[in-house]
C-alpha cells in the first residue's frame, strides 16, 4: 500500500544543512503498528525533504513526522510536524533504580544523545523511565538529579513506545502519557519512607526486631487499600516492594559475609596472619594506652606543680604580711611608751611649778 500525505513515518537524518535536512524513511505507521518503509513508494530518490528544521540535528538522528506535498522540492514529499525520537538507552538487565543511581552518578558515553534532547532507559521488566534530560560533555553526558524529581520518575511500558531499528538502535515515541511513577531515590531514603508506610498501613504488626522490618512491609503491600487510585497503589506497591529487595539484599550480604568471613578466618595461612594482626594491633593499643597515660600524668604533674606554685607564692604574701603587720604594732607601741613618758614629764613639771607658789604663801 502506498504512503501518502499524512502518513506518520520514522526516518534517519542522512543529510543536513542551515536550510534543510534530507530524511531517509525508515518505518511507516499502518493502523498501531510500524511496519518497514519501501523506498520505492518515495518518489524520487527514495527521501524526504525537510525544510528549516527547528530542533538540535546530527546526522543519524532519528526523527517522526507526517508526510506532506512538496513544493517544488527535489522530493515529491516533504516532512511536517517533525519531531526527534527520544534514543533509548539499553538497561533491561538493570533495575530502575540502579538504572537512574547509574545515570546520575558517573559519565557515560553514547553518539545518540543530543544536547538539548531527552533520553529515556528501559529497565527490567520491560520498564521505560523517563524523559531524562542529559548534561553533555564532548561525547559524554550524565543526567543531573538536580532536575529530576528523584521520588516521582514516569514510566511507561516499552512495547507501546520503543522503535527498534534495523541496525538494533531503540527510540522512544512517547506521544502518549506516562502510566505511573517510581520512587529513584537512594536506597536509606526508600527504606524509610516505605517503613514509615507500612506502620500506617499495618500498625497492629508487632515489631520485636529490626529484621521484623520485612515482615511489616510484606504485610503492608498486601494490605494497601483498596480505596487509593490504581496508579497511586502501584506507585506504594512499586516502593514497598522495592524496600523489601533491599533488606533481602542487606540480608543476603550480611549473611554471605558473615559465612566469608567464618571461612577465611579459620584457613591456616590467614589464621596465623590474623593472629599476628592481633598481636601487633593489642601491642600498639597496649602501648597507645601507656602514652596517652603518661601525657595524662604528665598534664597533670604539672597543673598540681603549678597549684603548688602558686600555694607557695600566697604562702610568702602572707608572712610578709605578717611581719608588716608586727612591725606597726611594734611603732605603734613605742608611740604608746614615748606619748606615755610625754604625759609622765608634763605631769612632773606641773607638780614642781605648785610647789614654790605654796612656800610663798
Amino acid at each position: 500500500m502506498a504512503v501518502v500525505p499524512g502518513t506518520r513515518v520514522v526516518g534517519s537524518i542522512e543529510y543536513l544543512n542551515e536550510r534543510f535536512a534530507v530524511i531517509e524513511p525508515i518505518f511507516n505507521k499502518r493502523g498501531l503498528n510500524w511496519e518497514p518503509a519501501n523506498l520505492d513508494d518515495y518518489p524520487r530518490r527514495g527521501r524526504v525533504f525537510w525544510w528549516s528544521p527547528q530542533v538540535p540535528l546530527s546526522t543519524g538522528s532519528v526523527a517522526v513526522f507526517e508526510l506532506d506535498l512538496g513544493k517544488g522540492d527535489p522530493d515529491e514529499f516533504a516532512a511536517r510536524n517533525a519531531q526527534l525520537l527520544s534514543p533509548v538507552l539499553d538497561y533491561r538487565s538493570t533495575p530502575y533504580d540502579k538504572a537512574i543511581e547509574d545515570l546520575t552518578t558517573s559519565w557515560s558515553s553514547n553518539n545518540r544523545i543530543v544536547n538539548g534532547a531527552d533520553c529515556y532507559a528501559l529497565c527490567q521488566s520491560d520498564r521505560l523511565i523517563g524523559p531524562l534530560t542529559p548534561t553533555i560533555d564532548d561525547r559524554y553526558f550524565f543526567v543531573d538529579a538536580q532536575n529530576l524529581r528523584l521520588d516521582r520518575i514516569p514510566f511507561r511500558h516499552s512495547y507501546d513506545h520503543v522503535i527498534t531499528l534495523p541496525d538494533g538502535r531503540q527510540y522512544c515515541d512517547a506521544a502518549s502519557p506516562a502510566i505511573g511513577h517510581l520512587d529513584c531515590r537512594p536506597d536509606g531514603e526508600v527504606l524509610r519512607t516505605a517503613l514509615t508506610h507500612a506502620k500506617s498501613i499495618a500498625p497492629s504488626i508487632l515489631i520485636p526486631e529490626f529484621l521484623a522490618t520485612k515482615k511489616l512491609m510484606q504485610a503492608a503491600a498486601e494490605a494497601l487499600p483498596e480505596g487509593d487510585g490504581d496508579g497511586d497503589r502501584q506507585y506504594k506497591r512499586d516502593r514497598l516492594e522495592r524496600a523489601l529487595r533491599i533488606c533481602e539484599d542487606s540480608d543476603q550480604i550480611r549473611s554471605s559475609a558473615v559465612e566469608l568471613a567464618n571461612t577465611l578466618i579459620n584457613l591456616p595461612p590467614l589464621k596465623d596472619e590474623l593472629d599476628r594482626a592481633h598481636d601487633a594491633a593489642l601491642e600498639k593499643a597496649i602501648d597507645d594506652a601507656k602514652r596517652a597515660a603518661a601525657n595524662e600524668l604528665a598534664e597533670e604533674q604539672a597543673a598540681l606543680a603549678h597549684l603548688r606554685s602558686e600555694r607557695d607564692d600566697i604562702e610568702t604574701q602572707v608572712s610578709q604580711a605578717h611581719s608588716e603587720l608586727r612591725k606597726i604594732r611594734t611603732e605603734v607601741q613605742t608611740a604608746q611608751a614615748d606619748v606615755t613618758r610625754q604625759l609622765d614629764s608634763l605631769e612632773s613639771s606641773v607638780t614642781n611649778w605648785q610647789v614654790p607658789g605654796n612656800r610663798s604663801r
